[in-house]
């Protein structure tokens, strides 16, 4: 009976040392979270568009006149100086019209030295009262009659040279000629388009802006341009804005001019544009991982002396992956960026990783 009283106590005695709570740690272990420093930047205010590349001066270069093609004295996509001869039709006969005018214009001018002469020497018998005064008005007819013939013959010759020159296609200013689409030997009609000459440096960029943007958009504003699919932007200047807002799409049309010396964008393309609006000077910017939004406010968790601090801030325009902060934190802060679901005000903290910006 005493052995199993003893039994018993042991048995007790061992429940109780298994139930028994553990010691507590001293302290709280940190949570481990990323972390990364709160900067200063420029912070640029802009707006997104899509648009169309386009030639600064396009031409379609005509037949002034009915003919045969002569000449084609262009390459396909070459660069032409403005005046360049690019097409010439068969002139002969242009240039026999002149020859024949020039050749008037000659006999007229022989006539009006004979018609110079005489006057002269009818002034002097006139003065010695050896003429009448009707005969030297006739003479005085004469010569005016033939110095008028000289004029209209001056007027021949002038047309001519300029009918003879509607048979040579000049480039109007520099540029890329484009397709050739006539060849030596085809006859064309008065207003033939023969080919086409593009000045492509710089280019014109249209954009279509929303008119909720049309007070903030003027000229002299920076715009970057990305063609196509392209990552890489080249830089433009907005220079004339519509001062009309399209009612039917609601848009504001913008012309963009961008120097295009490599050729990178051509007419007709789809370009996608932004443009800044306002540059903030040295404003303060955390990473937007930092940034967590609960109880309809927006919260930083700013790392100090190995805790966490949950700071209300106010946010500005995002810089993807910055965004701009207007109060909370100040530049040099570090934040964490990973790790805040597990976060309360005032817990201890440790620092696994500091992500680079």
């Amino acid at each position: 009976m005493k052995s199993i009283a003893v039994t018993l106590a042991l048995s007790l005695l061992c429940c109780a040392c298994r139930q028994a709570p553990r010691a507590q740690t001293p302290g709280q272990r940190p949570t481990p979270v990323e972390v990364a420093r709160v900067e200063t930047r420029d912070v640029e205010v802009s707006l997104s568009a899509v648009g169309t590349a386009e030639a600064s001066q396009h031409a379609d270069i005509k037949a002034r006149v009915d003919g045969v093609i002569s000449e084609v004295l262009f390459r396909e996509g070459a660069q032409v100086r403005a005046g360049d001869i690019l097409v010439r039709l068969d002139d002969r006969k242009a240039t026999a019209r002149l020859d024949l005018a020039r050749a008037a214009l000659d006999s007229a001018r022989a006539r009006l030295a004979i018609a110079d002469q005489r006057l002269e020497r009818h002034r002097e018998l006139l003065a010695g009262h050896l003429v009448s005064q009707e005969a030297f008005d006739s003479v005085e007819a004469e010569q005016r009659a033939a110095a008028a013939a000289v004029r209209e013959q001056e007027a021949a010759v002038a047309l001519a040279a300029r009918e003879l020159e509607d048979f040579s296609l000049r480039a109007p200013f520099a540029g890329v000629v484009g397709a050739r689409l006539v060849d030596v030997g085809n006859y064309v009609e008065r207003g033939t388009i023969v080919t086409v000459l593009l000045q492509t440096d710089p280019m014109h960029v249209r954009l279509g802006i929303p008119d909720r943007y049309a007070g903030r958009v003027r000229t002299g504003m920076q715009v970057r341009i990305a063609p196509g699919d392209r990552t890489e932007t080249v830089d433009g200047t907005i220079d004339f804005v519509d001062p009309r807002v399209d009612p039917g799409t609601r848009t504001l049309s913008v012309r963009v001019a961008v120097p295009n010396p490599d050729g990178t964008l051509r007419d007709g393309q789809f370009v996608k544009a932004t443009v800044v609006i306002e540059v903030h000077r040295g404003q303060t910017v955390a990473p937007e991982q930092a940034v967590v939004s609960s109880e309809g406010k927006t919260w930083i968790y700013r790392v100090a002396a190995g805790r966490a601090e949950r700071r209300e801030v106010r946010t500005g325009e995002r810089l993807p992956p910055m965004v701009e902060i207007l109060s909370g934190v100040a530049p040099g802060d570090l934040v964490v960026v990973a790790g805040q679901h597990r976060l309360r005000d005032g817990i201890p903290v440790e620092a696994v990783r500091e992500e680079p910006q």
